[in-house]
């Protein structure tokens, strides 16, 4: 397909298509079934500098029975009108944790009445997950544990995992990992952790701390550091205190 319009006629169906047309240009047969196909992100409306945009509302009373999309690598559907069906089947394999999700296909079949009827076909033998679990308020390896637990149940064997852990944690509190990265590696088909946390630090609690974490973290909240590298600081150097293996 080029920058024109074309059509390919399949029986009672025209499949039409091209790369970034002028949707006003589009004359389809109101009789046959219309199946148009294009790529980009779907938009309202353009504007100057979104010519590889589909402007999804331009295709409204055209004729179209399905207007299916490429580009956005998740199944979404929707009505443009009536008639027309707007579709991102997606992929059939999700490739990395930015495509989590169901995937598949969607199969077109055509009725007597010629009407298409859409369904939606799960393909994929792995799904990718990407699960958080907030860890604010937590101060015993137990409760740690039980809350990723939960947020896990019910993830197939066979399927990824990418389990981001949040949240603000008390700095006299000292997650051990190693027991979850265990069961991430013997549970799952690929999995792996991510540590987003940051220690709670509540400055007021430590003026006065004649100790060596106090004095660490006075340091450090007094440094010129951004936010984050504060906290990464003070999480190595707090794991450093407890005997542990920093996080680099």
């Amino acid at each position: 397909f080029g920058p024109r319009w074309s059509s390919v006629r399949l029986g009672e169906v025209t499949v039409t298509a091209a790369e970034h047309p002028n949707p006003d240009t589009l004359l389809l047969d109101p009789a046959a079934v219309n199946i148009v196909m294009l790529h980009g992100e779907a938009v309202e409306t353009l504007t100057a500098t979104d010519w590889e945009k589909i402007p999804v509302r331009a295709y409204a009373g055209r004729n179209i029975d399905y207007l299916a999309l490429g580009h956005i690598h998740s199944h979404r559907e929707g009505k443009v009108d009536e008639r027309c069906r707007v579709c991102y089947c997606g992929c059939l394999e999700g490739r990395g944790f930015d495509e989590c999700g169901e995937k598949g296909f969607c199969l077109l079949e055509t009725t007597p009445d010629r009407r298409l009827e859409v369904t939606f076909v799960p393909f994929a033998r792995r799904t990718l997950h990407d699960v958080r679990v907030d860890l604010s308020g937590c101060t015993a390896q137990e409760d740690l544990e039980a809350r990723v637990a939960g947020a896990l149940g019910g993830i197939p064997a066979d399927d990824l995992v990418k389990l981001t852990l949040t949240g603000a944690i008390d700095p006299d509190f000292a997650p051990e990992y190693s027991t979850i990265d265990r069961d991430l590696e013997e549970r799952f088909w690929v999995a792996k952790r991510v540590d987003g946390t940051a220690p709670l630090i509540r400055p007021e609690d430590y003026r006065n701390d004649v100790s060596l974490k106090g004095e660490f973290i006075r340091l450090a909240m007094a440094a010129d550091l951004s936010p984050e590298d504060r906290d990464r600081v003070i999480l190595n150097g707090l794991r450093a205190l407890y005997g542990e293996e920093p996080d680099l």
